[in-house]
């Protein structure tokens, strides 16, 4: 078997990764970092992954290409390079080879010419090159033994493209792209091609004669406009395809191969200086845990000030004065040989990470002055914020495994996030630290499941799914794994000879758009639902149902990057309520005896939202009046009467309202309204006229995003949005509907989170607050308390923050959650 290599577009690489980090990232002497942090991180995973002999990187030539100075315009028309960046491209080299990563360039040559230089001289020993770049002039280089690494929508996702791949995609071989090119051109490179001629008649053509020169020696055979197209820009196609071909026999003279590697001292210290530490090494110390001496912990808790705490794997690592000590996990900082509570006084000072899920309750409940640095970070950037991340930040190293050298350094980083969040201060002692709680309290407090509901839906969807499988192989006439994307795929294309312009993906949306093409399509979504239902929901639903008759989910306040929580075990926040088995699933959390289910559901908090930060005046009044958003929406538009509204009007009014708020472009609202783009712009244009103060808000929110690099919700917790500096605009356009989504649903979270925090203070075992999914809350309460409790319940949420619309919530009662 061939050994293998990576030999990366350096240029190509680094811009991606430069758009997709926060551009505010830098050394601790001030230097701009993020494209290089990005683009070793890209190649740390990528090492890791396929284990190559080694990574070369190819550069572009510091003197003009044959191709411009033969070409002038050349690649003319590029968006400028932002500043930070081209003072990263300026460093980029020396920061190669202080990383000791060989790289070359050859004069008057591009990248591209000499990865495919590269690649003709690792073949020759023997090593199988993987080239990792978006160029698609780079895809000519693959033929056996060479292939393609090319990155998706984020530089995370990585595609492999082979020779058959290749073939699979385009119809022809891969030789071919400088005739593709020469027909369709490449605006990117500035290459005007064959006026006229797309991707896909390129396609076709080529399919069909095999190549340019065999086109233009068949081109009687071609009739009409296209014949004309081509006849017209023929010496423009083979210009471009004589610019488009690659030079794969440059001279090029490699040192030994050597292996990429970042532990090598030299390149350590340079990751160091540049503040780059989740790639910085730490001398791992074994922790020794001797035996505990129980009354010696005692003495030092009772007089020490302040006590530090973290996770530590199962259990708690704890330093009081002088001592640091980790208690086994059945003899817990809570437990009676210890019990923290008893030993401190209430003022003292806890400064901990990541306490949700661990006594965050008894913390909180018996001292005043806890907290939570994953709480703080979450504040300051709505990521899954690390103790290692925090730790490099501040102190240029990874967090150290040994507890006892965290600890030295734990107060220090508290007091300088402090400092980060002194504007939303209060905020943090009156709501996060709270919600942590209530968090915790749902957490313990466990939802109540009626087995046998469980148990019959299960042999329902199992006799089901059984009936589909059967009904698949009977329709196909193979017997297949309906649960296997791979053996789908084949039977599909392969076996049945479907075509698909999404190529040979089973996924829900290209299975959608082979509708109606063969029967068995239909079965294969069935099966899918139901079997996801069982696996998802109902099989859970019977692993984690404890004792006394309920399932305990693990909510995680850090789980999403708007701030609504998340949950696992079984994850209820993508429980389908449309379906007639999604109800089902529902009906199995069943109150006990003497209790009642209680929902109560914020009404359109994301549009109340909108209207509170946009100040649209028509928008507000609908809320103050309390009128029926979407009917007063297609009112408004359409210039009719509200009685005069069909359900149709108000189907696409409301299609275009929650659209304003994702972001939706024509393209999607002409898919989910099923009509035209040309009509699709106009509902959008027509929507903005009427609602002129949610434009201008989009629009303010997209600068403020692109200025600062994130947005903020009502509560000043910020999100820092990857690809708003973007030159491509599909992504700085996804990044400009991140940020605006993110104000509205990240001040939904802020909402629902005070609510939490205040009919926390009213729980009991008469009074459980069991859910929260998306906007609603569910509870389990007593019959005997129900109308006072759940009327406290309304107030709180419908008051809990004081904004220029009415809040409004909607309660539903009943023995099951079947709402």
């Amino acid at each position: 078997m061939r050994e293998k290599a990576l030999l990366v577009d350096g240029l190509n690489l680094l811009f991606r990764a430069f758009y997709s980090l926060p551009p505010g990232m830098k050394s601790p002497s001030g230097k701009p970092t993020n494209a290089l942090f990005g683009f070793i991180r890209t190649l740390d995973s990528l090492n890791k992954k396929y284990q190559p002999k080694t990574i070369i990187v190819a550069l572009d030539s510091k003197i003009p290409t044959w191709r411009k100075e033969e070409y002038p315009e050349y690649k003319a028309g590029r968006q400028e390079t932002p500043e930070i960046l081209l003072e990263q491209i300026s460093y980029f080299e020396t920061f190669l080879k202080e990383m000791g990563i060989d790289c070359f360039e050859c004069p008057g040559h591009e990248a591209d010419d000499v990865l495919a230089s590269l690649a003709k001289i690792l073949l020759k020993q023997n090593i199988a090159p993987t080239i990792v770049s978006n160029d698609k002039d780079l895809l000519q280089t693959i033929e056996k033994g060479v292939s393609i690494l090319k990155s998706g929508r984020s530089i995370s996702q990585i595609k492999l493209v082979t020779k058959k791949s290749f073939f699979e995609e385009y119809g022809f071989d891969s030789s071919k792209i400088p005739d593709f090119k020469g027909l369709v051109g490449d605006s990117s490179d500035n290459l005007k091609g064959v006026k006229g001629v797309g991707e896909k008649t390129a396609k076709k053509l080529l399919q069909k004669y095999g190549s340019l020169d065999e086109i233009y020696e068949n081109i009687n055979e071609i009739t009409g406009s296209q014949k004309n197209k081509l006849e017209t820009d023929k010496e423009s196609a083979y210009f471009c395809k004589k610019l488009a071909t690659l030079n794969s026999q440059l001279e090029i003279k490699m040192n030994e191969i050597k292996p990429f590697d970042l532990k090598e001292p030299g390149t350590q210290k340079k990751l160091k200086e540049l503040g780059m530490t989740s790639f910085v090494s730490v001398e791992r110390k074994p922790v020794k845990i001797k035996k505990l001496d129980y009354e010696k912990i005692k003495i030092e808790l009772e007089k020490s000030k302040p006590v530090k705490i973290i996770p530590y794997k199962n259990s708690w690592a704890c330093q009081a004065g002088n001592l640091t000590f980790m208690p086994e996990e059945e003899n817990h900082l809570f437990s009676k040989k210890i019990n923290l509570k008893d030993h401190l006084n209430k003022d003292i000072e806890i400064i901990g990470f990541d306490l949700a899920n661990k006594h965050i309750n008894i913390l909180h409940s018996e001292f005043t002055n806890v907290f939570d640095l994953k709480s703080y970070a979450f504040l300051i950037n709505s990521e899954k914020p690390s103790l290692n991340e925090l730790w490099g930040k501040a102190f240029g190293e990874q967090a150290p495994q040994d507890p006892s050298l965290i600890f030295e350094k734990m107060k220090k980083l508290k007091d300088e996030l402090d400092t980060k969040i002194k504007k939303i201060k209060k905020h943090y002692e009156e709501v996060e630290k709270p919600f942590l709680i209530a968090v915790e309290r749902m957490n313990k407090t466990g939802i109540p499941i009626n087995l046998k509901e469980v148990q019959k839906l299960e042999k329902k969807l199992e006799k089901e799914c059984s009936k589909t499988e059967n009904e698949m192989e009977k329709i196909s006439g193979y017997k297949f794994n309906p649960r296997s994307p791979k053996q789908i795929s084949e039977l599909l294309f392969e076996k049945l000879k479907l075509k698909s312009k999404y190529g040979k993906t089973t996924n829900r949306e290209a299975l959608d758009h082979l509708l109606g093409h063969h029967p068995i399509i239909e079965k294969i979504i069935l099966y899918r639902e139901k079997h996801k239902l069982l696996s998802s929901y109902i099989k859970p639903f019977v692993q984690h149902r404890k004792k006394d008759g309920r399932i305990y989910p693990t909510f995680d306040p850090y789980g999403t990057r708007s701030g609504r929580l998340a949950s696992k075990n079984p994850n209820f926040q993508v429980l389908p309520i449309k379906t007639k088995e999604g109800r089902m699933i529902r009906r199995c959390v069943q109150a006990e005896e003497g209790f009642s289910i209680v929902s109560i559901d914020y009404s359109q908090i994301d549009l109340r939202v909108l209207a509170h930060l946009s100040k649209d005046k028509k928008l507000m009044d609908i809320f103050k009046k309390d009128e029926d958003v979407h009917s007063q929406t297609a009112s408004i538009m359409l210039k009719k009467k509200t009685h005069e509204i069909t359900d149709d009007d108000r189907r696409v009014a409301k299609t275009i309202n929650f659209g304003i708020i994702y972001g939706m472009g024509a393209a999607s609202l002409a898919k989910q309204l099923n009509i035209d783009i040309k009509k699709s712009k106009n509902e959008i244009k027509k929507y903005f006229e009427k609602f002129h103060g949610v434009e201008k808000w989009i629009k303010e929110t997209k600068d403020t995003a692109n200025k600062n690099g994130y947005t903020e919700t009502l509560d000043g917790r910020r999100r820092y949005i990857d690809g708003l500096g973007s030159t491509s605009n599909f992504i700085k356009q996804q990044a400009e509907r991140q940020a605006v989504n993110n104000c509205v649903q990240g001040g939904s979270a802020d909402l629902i989170k005070r609510a939490m925090v205040k009919i926390d203070r009213d729980l009991s075992d008469k009074f459980e607050l069991i859910l929260q999914v998306h906007d609603e809350l569910v509870f389990h309460v007593s019959d005997t308390i129900i109308t006072d409790y759940i009327n406290n319940a309304k107030k709180a949420m419908e008051k809990a923050l004081e904004l220029g619309v009415p809040l409004k919530v909607d309660i539903k009662i009943g023995k099951k959650y079947e709402f």
